[in-house]
This record gives C-alpha cells, sequence and structure tokens, in this order.
C-alpha cells in the first residue's frame, strides 16, 4: 500500500513538474528514429515473451488528461503486454504522443515507451536509453481498452 502511495507521489510530482506539454511534444518530434522512410526495429519476440513473464505493474500516463491508470491485477497485466501489436512500422513525424507506457517489475522499470493514438497513428514507440527505438503497432484490442478508458473518463464526475 505504501509503495503504491509512493509511486502515486512520485508520478504526480513527474507530471507537475515537468516542461508543458506543448515543449514536450517539440523535443519527443526531434528525437524520432533517424530515418522517417524506414521502418523502425522491433522487440524481439523474446524480450516481449520476458516482459509478460516477468512485468507485475503497469503504469499510463496521459499528457491531455487529469487521471493516469495504473495495473497490478496479473490478468489486466498480462492482457496490456498482449497490447504490443506487429512490430516494423514507421512512426509518422506529424504524431503526437498522448501518453507514456511503463512496465515494470517490483518498481524496476523493464520497458517504456509513448503512446500514440490519433485516427490514424496507433501505436508504441518504446525507448532504449531515454531514447525512440522500437516502433509496434497498437492491436484492435488496445485501441478497444483506451478508447473505453477516455468513454469512462469523460463520464466520470471527476474526468475530464
Amino acid at each position: 500500500m505504501n509503495f503504491r502511495l509512493f509511486l502515486l507521489g512520485l508520478c504526480t510530482s513527474l507530471l507537475l513538474g515537468c516542461r508543458p506539454p506543448e515543449q514536450q511534444t517539440e523535443d519527443r518530434t526531434t528525437e524520432q528514429p533517424a530515418s522517417q522512410a524506414e521502418p523502425a526495429p522491433s522487440l524481439s519476440p523474446e524480450r516481449i515473451a520476458d516482459l509478460a513473464r516477468r512485468c507485475d505493474f503497469v503504469d499510463y500516463v496521459f499528457y491531455y488528461a487529469n487521471f493516469s491508470l495504473s495495473q497490478d491485477e496479473p490478468g489486466a497485466v498480462r492482457q496490456t503486454v498482449t497490447f504490443i501489436g506487429p512490430g516494423g512500422i514507421t512512426p509518422d513525424p506529424d504524431c503526437r504522443p498522448m501518453g507514456r507506457i511503463f512496465f515494470q517489475e517490483k518498481g524496476e522499470i523493464l520497458l517504456e515507451g509513448d503512446m500514440y493514438f490519433q485516427d490514424h497513428c496507433r501505436y508504441f514507440l518504446f525507448l532504449e536509453n531515454g531514447k525512440p527505438k522500437y516502433a509496434h503497432a497498437m492491436t484492435p484490442a488496445a485501441v478497444t481498452f483506451l478508447q473505453q478508458i477516455f468513454q469512462r473518463a469523460q463520464q466520470s464526475p471527476y474526468g475530464s
């Protein structure tokens, strides 16, 4: 319980202490993989399998919403790993990330990436050493999940 409160406080501090979203977007746009004409590399199937085996906590931080989401139920965590679709896609420099996802094991970040969720941009751009590296499409289940999250948030008296 204390660990969750610590993580909630840490995420809140990070969000409040960061630059405005417009500046973040500009910085990330310049950090896209070197060649926009070529697909970004994919995570190996072994790395995704390792993530599914080890991950025990997932955090979603949304840049333009007044909420975030955490998952620690094993079934939900495993399902979130399955949201990573086919790799080898080409990131679109005209798209802006709408949030970041963190896959963790016992508080250690195993994998993090930006989430792109616009009509023609629905993919994850995972980081390596703080730089965008691996691009994977979102599965249809991921799209449905995120749509439902945002619909519920709009209906909530505490939502946007």
